[in-house]
């Protein structure tokens, strides 16, 4: 998580299969979640990551241009984080760049 959390927006090259997706020819954000243990609490983000998608060979390209902690969850051990909050959040962040970009969300929500 380190490393995806202390990186420059540039360091981040993310590759989405032409068949996965329909992206225009604008910026995209690309929505993950990451999550790892510290001791004896647990802590997630979720992060987005912004860039124009380049099409090659059926794979969209996305060099990152930008990279936003949108949100921390911090929970200790064996507290149990609300699989409706979790999935709230997500829904609230992806609508923060609908309509200005294409939202390709890096997750399953139903996983949570």
């Amino acid at each position: 998580m380190d490393q995806v959390l202390g990186a420059d927006a540039k360091s981040f090259r993310i590759q989405i299969p032409a068949s996965d997706v329909t992206l225009a020819a604008k910026e995209i954000v690309c929505f993950s979640f990451f999550s790892t243990p510290v001791g004896g609490i647990w802590i997630g983000t979720f992060v987005t990551i912004i860039g124009k998608p380049i099409l090659a060979d059926g794979i969209y390209n996305v060099f990152a241009t930008d990279r936003t902690i949108e949100r921390v969850v911090v929970r200790e051990q064996g507290e149990v984080v609300p699989r409706d909050d979790l999935i709230a959040a997500a829904l609230e962040i992806e609508q923060k760049y609908e309509g200005q970009y294409d939202v390709v969300t890096l997750f399953d929500k139903n996983l949570f």
